[in-house]
């Protein structure tokens, strides 16, 4: 079975970004997700406060500097 990687980036002031990627199994998926969110923590590290499904309830996310924080919305599915 074939997996995709669905991403989007919400980037502050009404900027996204959307893509996916294709992968041969879910546990590439699940690892390439996990580096993903791991990536998403450092682009928001000014704050600490980046927001992921797998981290409810940190509306409103701000950086140090005032600027919005990244938000990560991502998920592997079964590509049928």
């Amino acid at each position: 079975m074939e997996y995709l990687l669905l991403v989007t980036w919400f980037l502050g002031g009404n900027s996204t970004t959307s893509y996916q990627v294709a992968f041969a199994s879910r546990q590439a998926c699940e690892i390439a997700l996990s580096e993903l969110r791991n990536d998403a923590r450092r682009l928001g590290a000014f704050g600490d406060t980046v927001r992921t499904p797998a981290a409810p309830g940190a509306g409103g996310a701000v950086r140090d500097d005032g600027s919005p924080a990244p938000v990560l919305s991502a998920v592997c599915v079964n590509q049928r």
